[in-house]
């Protein structure tokens, strides 16, 4: 190959793999390193672990990781060596696929190559290019997404450097009926803590500081995000991004929806302010739905029954404003008669639409019963005549 016997390892993925070049057949595997955010700050949480032997383990509160593991055909060195006649890279046992750089006899550089030893002893092919063989990858997850993945070969053992993760390239986010896990926004900008003047639920100009949207997609355009038509408004949510400074905290209520499709939640008023502080961006986070009782910030007011404009006999809509939690349903009777479940409006999001033939008799009582995502149902009595006239507030007691 030319080659003098000194080599290394090139970065590979931004990891440096350090290979120590000895014989062993220990079928243990040993490999440890660092993980940092695009900052430059230790990244803790970081889930390590290897695709096919399935150990795993986390980084640190200083990024710092190991992981050992055990099994046939894994060597934790191989035993390389330069032939003296022919300055052939040899290997005694194991398999083993390199990037390598070097100097010639002539003291010029070498380099980068890429060569294959194949898995027996014997020579390898002067200069042989080959695919990179992976045994193994090391895979880096954070925050329920694989971060990175590195290819690793069998022989490889010892201190794989640090690798930098970027927190900032948008991620579908991972959803469940509790939360979610993503990417984490403001629209608002920081440093404005004017409450919430409008958005998708329909509330319209609230006194509401702590407010953000919610993902309309998972992925890009599918329509599978927790927007649901609105189904998410009213709801609260505990949400903490990663910064530059560690983990910061708010809470927020889901008043809007994201008006693009690289969104995860994205923060408005107050929460922009005390998650991001002076740098508004992209972070990567959680957020987990909780009750908005006693939450600090994220209602104006008793809850309430809103008539929307335009009502009449014919025709009306209603939603719950300041709801301790988003609504599930929502159905009405005369007294002792059959409850009507009402649906979902479709001319606004948001609403429900009240049964024409509940509306007719405006003198008529009418029972309203009102289920929640996360809280016990509200109840209320009212005349008929309430749901006719718009723009009306009728208070749940």
């Amino acid at each position: 190959m030319g080659f003098q016997p000194g080599y290394r390892i090139l970065p590979w993925f931004g990891l440096i793999l350090a290979l120590p070049i000895a014989s062993s057949a220990t079928g243990t595997l040993d490999l440890s390193g660092t993980v940092n955010d695009s900052w430059g700050h230790p990244l803790p949480e970081v889930q390590v672990s290897l695709a096919s032997l399935g150990g795993s383990t986390n980084t640190d509160s200083t990024g710092a990781w190991r992981l050992s593991a055990t099994a046939d055909g894994i060597r934790s060195k191989a035993s390389l060596r330069i032939s003296p006649q022919s300055r052939r890279l040899e290997l005694e046992e194991g398999h083993l696929s390199l990037r390598l750089e070097g100097s010639a006899a002539d003291g010029s550089h070498r380099g980068p190559r890429t060569i294959s030893v194949p898995g027996r002893s014997g020579a390898s092919p002067r200069g042989t290019a080959s695919a990179d063989t992976t045994p193994d990858t090391l895979i880096f997850t954070w925050n329920g997404r694989a971060r990175a993945r590195i290819p690793v070969t069998s022989p490889v053992q010892g201190d794989l450097g640090i690798l930098v993760i970027d927190l900032t390239t948008p991620t579908i986010p991972l959803l469940s009926d509790t939360g979610g896990i993503g990417d984490v926004t403001t629209y608002g900008g920081v440093g404005n803590a004017n409450p919430s003047s409008g958005g998708a639920c329909n509330y319209g100009i609230t006194g509401i500081a702590n407010y953000a949207a919610i993902q309309v997609s998972q992925a890009p355009g599918d329509l599978l995000g927790q927007w649901n038509g609105g189904r998410m408004c009213g709801q609260c949510a505990r949400i903490r991004a990663w910064t530059s400074t560690g983990w910061h905290a708010t809470v927020a209520r889901i008043v809007d929806k994201c008006p693009d499709d690289r969104c995860g939640i994205d923060l408005g008023g107050s929460p922009a302010t005390d998650i991001m502080g002076a740098l508004p961006g992209r972070y990567s986070g959680d957020w987990t739905f909780v009750p908005c009782t006693s939450l600090s910030g994220v209602s104006d007011g008793p809850r309430t029954l809103w008539v929307k404009e335009g009502a009449s006999a014919y025709w009306s809509l209603i939603q719950v404003r300041d709801p301790p939690s988003a609504v599930d349903s929502m159905r009405m009777r005369f007294p002792g008669g059959t409850w009507s479940t009402l649906s979902w409006a479709t001319e606004a999001e948001n609403f429900f639409t009240v049964p024409v033939n509940l509306l007719q008799d405006t003198t008529a009582t009418l029972q309203v019963e009102i289920h929640y995502r996360m809280a016990a149902p509200d109840t209320l009595q009212t005349k008929a005549a309430s749901f006719t006239h718009g723009e009306t507030s009728i208070e749940i007691p």
